[in-house]
């Protein structure tokens, strides 16, 4: 059975640092611990528990001691336990903090190890050729990182491939979806070299295990690996510098790179925010919402560009894409939404939308699992739906296969054309900000001075409206429940419905602006009762998660969209249609990059003006 209401997104993964990963090695318990600690306060990031032979029982009580010990000097050091993960789980639910697991190719399953750990557990694979790497990104969402060797031949453990060096790795760390540590035999003198291949940090054994001060020998690893990463990219100048790997941001990214643009993207967890929670529906029509007509011409010509847009994925990935062009129907469960379902499709017909009125009967020839009570149907069949998880992978396979280089680190700030992270500097002829709600937090994109100390916050006045998605699993005999996705007001709740390929089923969406960050019962309920009384089948589903999103929204819910400085482009704010619109903003921001003015672009976007709330 699949755990219950699971909410990860990757967040274990954006606060990992891999710089100096410590694998204890072979010792006394005290010695291991006093190691162990020593690492720690040196600054290393990861410490995984592994010393064999050793007894489940004695490997029990040193994980222990190790985690709590190294937890007290250092609570941002993640201790880890090789192999077993039913040992992880006990310790775990016994009140130690370890963080997770870090298994083998021979080991349990990954998707099954998430399942017995739960969202919140750090979980790490080892691998050791481009093929494998390439093979654990079918497990992407469940990992956080893969261990690559081995660097060179090592004593401590026989893999039985052979020795990559440091030719070996930038081939891997261009496959992997997720950050890589190189391992086997690493030293602190490799640990600079290693970096400039793009690696996220280094596994250490003997080195810290024989150090005279292990504490000072780990300082030395994290300081030569963060100069191998800035050396390395700090030197490479590219035409464009995207910060943001959600829909929006690889999106632009893959427009880019398809013209023929040198473009990096940069982006601590790729597509693990509002992208990884969203439905996916390319639906302008079903999506028009009242006093909002500036925002309905942007999601129409965003929808018509939709199709180009999976065209140019598909010619540089093979992965799926969940693109799906049923169209979609829009239902009323009773008289008074009925009523409503009438307004919205009179105000559809104004704006020169494709709907049809359908009869119950209708809409039930065409859909036979809907309740045989609903009162009212609309059919849109230029609305279209793709899965945003499997686009996302599929965007981030497309874009190593061009040459787009991805940079799995916090941009902090704008500085003289670069931008910078805690790791390194990274300089481009033009940024795109499209970082969703994270744009606040990006200094220098406002200059600050004695007249204008204007902040990010203070720019874009970004608030976070969170929403719960659900994912049932439809049975067997009763695939495909629906072929469309199917919409509808319930008591005037909206909701939707959303059939997937693999049968799946996505159910949404609530909105709300309480700062929970988790999903609340009374949403799950909520979501669950609407969609059973619009399509009762749904009651034979196996629940599969519920997760909390936060979408970017601004004062009138239009999007920042625009140039605003001789180098940085502002794409952020599409609050509930980020997906929907990022087809619009990748082609409007490739035309900004390439020097357009406002009156040739392909569509008017002056009310989308980025500073028009500064404050």
């Amino acid at each position: 059975m699949s755990a219950p209401f699971p909410t990860r997104a990757h967040s274990a993964r954006e606060h990992l640092d891999f710089r100096c990963y410590f694998v204890t090695g072979s010792g006394s318990h005290d010695e291991i611990v006093a190691r162990a600690v020593a690492a720690a306060r040196g600054g290393a990031g990861i410490i995984q528990v592994r010393s064999k032979p050793i007894t489940e029982a004695d490997l029990y009580r040193l994980a222990a001691d190790v985690s709590v010990a190294v937890t007290q000097v250092n609570p941002n050091c993640a201790v880890l336990v090789d192999d077993v993960v039913e040992l992880v789980a006990k310790l775990k639910t016994d009140g130690y903090p370890i963080a997770g697991v870090h298994v083998g190719q021979d080991d349990m399953n990954v998707a099954k190890v998430r399942e017995i750990l739960g969202p919140g557990a750090v979980i790490g694979l080892t691998t050791g050729t481009v093929e494998l790497a390439r093979a654990a990104n079918a497990y992407a969402e469940e990992l956080d990182y893969i261990g690559c060797g081995p660097f060179r031949a090592t004593p401590t453990k026989d893999s039985g491939r052979s020795p990559l060096g440091i030719s070996g790795y930038p081939r891997i760390v261009a496959a992997s979806a997720v950050p890589v540590v190189a391992i086997g035999d690493v030293t602190i003198d490799d640990a600079q070299d290693l970096a400039a291949t793009g690696v996220a940090g280094v596994a250490i054994v003997r080195g810290i295990m024989h150090a005279a001060n292990p504490e000072e020998y780990v300082a030395g690893v994290v300081k030569n690996v963060t100069a191998g990463k800035a050396v390395s990219h700090g030197a490479e100048q590219v035409e464009v510098n995207i910060i943001g790997a959600g829909m929006v941001g690889l999106a632009t990214a893959v427009e880019l790179a398809h013209h023929g643009h040198s473009v990096r993207v940069l982006d601590p967890s790729p597509a693990s925010g509002a992208t990884h929670h969203a439905g996916g529906m390319l639906a302008p029509a079903a999506e028009v919402v009242y006093q909002q007509d500036p925002l309905f011409p942007l999601m129409q010509y965003s929808g018509q560009w939709y199709p180009k847009l999976m065209e140019i994925v598909a010619e540089h990935t093979d992965l799926p894409t969940g693109y799906r062009t049923e169209g979609t129907l829009v239902v009323a469960a009773d008289r008074a939404d009925s009523q409503h379902l009438t307004e919205l499709m009179d105000y559809q017909n104004a704006h020169g939308m494709d709907v049809a009125k359908l009869s119950v009967r209708q809409a039930r020839k065409l859909e036979p699992a809907l309740s045989p009570a609903v009162a009212g149907a609309v059919e849109i069949p230029g609305d279209h739906q793709i899965f945003p998880r499997q686009t996302a992978l599929a965007l981030l396979d497309a874009l190593k296969n061009m040459g787009v280089e991805i940079i799995r680190e916090q941009a902090t700030k704008l500085e003289d054309g670069a931008v910078l992270t805690a790791q390194g500097r990274y300089p481009a002829k033009q940024t795109v900000l499209s970082n969703g709600l994270g744009a606040r937090d990006i200094a220098g994109v406002l200059p600050e001075t004695g007249t204008n100390p204007a902040s990010p916050k203070e720019a874009f006045q970004l608030r976070p409206v969170y929403g719960e998605v659900l994912q049932l699993q439809c049975p067997e005999h009763l695939q495909p429940l629906c072929d469309r996705v199917i919409r509808g007001f319930v008591e005037d709740r909206p909701i939707y419905i959303i059939p997937r390929s693999d049968g799946r089923i996505t159910i949404g969406a609530t909105s709300r602006e309480d700062h929970r960050s988790g999903p609340p019962a009374s949403s799950v309920y909520d979501l669950l009762r609407d969609a059973i009384r619009l399509v009762p089948g749904i009651e034979e589903c196996e629940f599969l998660e519920a997760t909390t999103g936060a979408r970017p929204g601004t004062p009138n819910d239009l999007p920042y969209l625009g140039r605003v400085s001789a180098n940085l482009v502002i794409s952020t704010g599409y609050f509930r249609h980020g997906i929907l619109l990022s087809a619009l903003a990748a082609r409007v921001s490739r035309e900004l990059i390439e020097g357009a003015t406002p009156d040739q672009l392909s569509v008017d976007i002056s009310a989308c003006a980025p500073f028009r709330d500064a404050r």
